[in-house]
C-alpha cells in the first residue's frame, strides 16, 4: 500500500506537522505524540530522510518517554500493587533467594530485573514502574516496529498508541515485558543468538509464552522448504477452514456467556488453592463491572485484521514471481504473525466476556494490535487499491474514536486506573514532570 507523499516534500510543509505536534504535546502530551508520529512517517519517506534520521529517532525517544510517564502515573492497585510488594520485599537482594522465598513466586525473570532496577532506581517504586515501562516502549518502537517495517514503522507505532490496551503496562507488567521480548525475537531472525536470547527472556518473565512453542520452533525451520512441501499446503488449507469454524463457534459462544457462568468459573478457580490468586484478581474487575464490557471495540478491530489477512495475495509467497520476492526472514515473520493472529483471536473470542482474562491470554493481539497491520501495508492484497485505502481510513477513524473515548472515560469521576489523577486533558508536560517528581 503506497501513500502519495509527493505533495509533502518541502521542509516547510513537513515541519508544519512537527510544529503543530510540539504545541499540542506541550499542552496535552498524550495527544501531541500523534502528530509527532505523523511527522516522523512523512519525514522518513521523504528524499531528505538521511539528513533527518537523528531528528526522527529523537522524536521517537520523546514519544517513548511521554507514553512511559502516562502509563505509570496511575493509582496503585490490583496487580501493580502485588508487583511493588514483591519489589520492596526483594529489596535489591539476591534474585534467586527472592524467587525461592516467595509463597506464590512470579517467574524468575521478574526478580532478576526487579533487583537490577532496585539498585538503579535506589529503591524508588515509581522509578521501578517507569524503568519497566520504558523498556517496553523503547523495544516496541525501536526494535519491533522498525524491525517489522522500515517504511511504515511510524504508522505502526501510531496504530499501537491508538489502542487503549497498550496503556496497561503498569498493570500487566510481566505479561507485557514478556510479550515484548517475544516480538523482539520474531524480528531478530537474522541473528539466531539474539533471537534465542529474546525467547529466553520472554519465557523466564512469563511462562504463558510457552503457548507459542510451535511459533518458536518455526523460527529455526527452513521456511522455503516448508512452504513448498505438499503436506504443508494441505495442512494450511485444513487449518484455514478449521480456524473459520472455530471463529464462528467462539463468536457465538462469547455471546452466550452470562454473568452466572462467569461467577461459576471464578468459583471453580477459587477452589483450586494454587490458582486462588487468579480469582482474587478477577473479583476486582467483576466488582468494577468490567466483565460485561466484552471488549467490543477490540472485537471490531480484530475483525478488521482478519479482513485484511483473508485478502492477502498468494503472490507474496510464490517463488516464481520475479517481480516481487520476499526474503526467507520476511516469509517466516509473515507466517509467524498469521499463526499468532489465529491462535490469539480464538483465545480472545472464547474468553471475551471473562473480565480481563482475554488480556491475560491474548495480550499480544489486544495490546500490540497495531503491529499486525504491517501485512496490509507492506504486502500485496487481493483488494482493489481504492477499497484497501477506504478500509484503512475506516480503520484509522475507528481507532482514533476508540482512543479518545478511552481518554474521556478516564477523565470522568472514579475511573478504573485513574491516569494523571483524572486530569488527562488539563495536564501539560510540566504537570507530568511535577507529578512524577512528587511520587518518586
Amino acid at each position: 500500500m503506497n501513500f502519495n507523499l509527493s505533495s509533502i516534500q518541502t521542509n516547510y510543509q513537513r515541519y508544519i506537522f512537527l510544529f503543530i505536534g510540539i504545541i499540542i504535546w506541550i499542552q496535552i502530551p498524550i495527544i501531541g505524540v500523534l502528530p509527532l508520529l505523523l511527522f516522523v512517517f512523512i519525514n522518513s519517506n521523504s528524499k531528505f530522510y538521511s539528513l533527518d534520521s537523528l531528528l526522527n529517532n529523537s522524536i521517537l525517544l520523546l514519544v517513548a518517554v511521554t507514553v512511559t510517564l502516562f502509563c505509570c502515573l496511575i493509582d496503585i492497585q490490583a496487580d501493580t500493587e502485588q508487583y511493588l510488594i514483591a519489589y520492596r520485599d526483594c529489596n535489591g537482594d539476591n534474585p534467586i533467594e527472592c524467587f525461592q522465598s516467595a509463597n506464590f513466586p512470579f517467574e524468575p525473570g521478574f526478580y532478576f530485573l526487579a533487583s537490577l532496577l532496585f539498585i538503579i532506581c535506589n529503591g524508588s517504586e515509581l522509578g521501578f514502574l517507569l524503568s519497566w515501562s520504558f523498556i517496553i516502549n523503547f523495544l516496541t518502537f525501536f526494535v519491533i516496529c522498525k524491525g517489522i517495517s522500515k517504511k511504515y514503522y511510524a504508522l505502526l507505532i501510531l496504530f499501537v498508541l491508538l489502542n487503549p490496551a497498550f496503556y496497561l503496562q503498569a498493570f500487566l507488567m510481566r505479561q507485557f515485558i514478556s510479550s515484548t521480548f517475544f516480538l523482539c525475537a520474531l524480528v531478530s531472525q537474522k541473528n539466531k543468538f539474539t533471537c534465542v536470547f529474546f525467547f529466553f527472556l520472554s519465557i523466564v518473565n512469563h511462562y504463558s509464552i510457552l503457548l507459542y512453542l510451535p511459533i518458536i520452533i518455526m523460527q529455526f525451520v527452513d521456511v522455503n522448504s516448508l512452504l513448498q512441501h505438499k503436506l504443508f499446503n494441505k495442512f494450511s488449507v485444513i487449518m484455514k477452514y478449521l480456524s473459520i469454524i472455530l471463529f464462528v463457534f467462539a463468536f457465538i459462544y462469547s455471546y452466550s456467556m452470562n454473568q452466572a457462568t462467569i461467577a461459576s468459573i471464578i468459583d471453580t478457580i477459587s477452589s483450586i488453592h494454587q490458582l486462588s490468586f487468579l480469582a482474587a484478581k478477577s473479583a476486582f474487575f467483576v466488582k468494577h463491572q468490567l466483565a460485561s464490557l466484552g471488549f467490543l471495540a477490540h472485537l471490531i478491530l480484530v475483525a478488521f485484521v482478519g479482513y485484511f489477512y483473508i485478502n492477502l495475495s498468494r503472490d507474496n509467497y510464490i517463488e516464481t514471481n520475479l517481480n516481487y520476492r520476499l526474503t526467507p526472514e520476511e516469509k517466516r515473520l509473515d507466517i509467524s504473525m498469521l499463526c499468532l493472529y489465529v491462535l490469539q483471536s480464538i483465545l480472545f473470542l472464547f474468553t471475551r466476556n471473562l473480565d480481563y482474562l482475554p488480556l491475560r491470554l491474548s495480550l499480544i493481539l489486544l495490546s500490540f494490535l497495531g503491529i499486525f497491520f504491517y501485512l496490509p501495508l507492506e504486502r500485496k492484497s487481493k483488494l482493489k487499491p481504492q477499497i484497501k485505502f477506504l478500509s484503512m481510513v475506516i480503520l484509522t477513524s475507528l481507532s482514533v474514536s476508540y482512543f479518545f473515548y478511552f481518554l474521556q472515560a478516564n477523565s470522568r469521576a472514579n475511573p478504573t486506573f485513574n491516569y494523571l489523577e483524572g486530569h488527562i486533558f488539563t495536564s501539560s508536560i510540566i504537570d507530568y514532570i511535577e507529578l512524577a517528581i512528587s511520587q518518586w
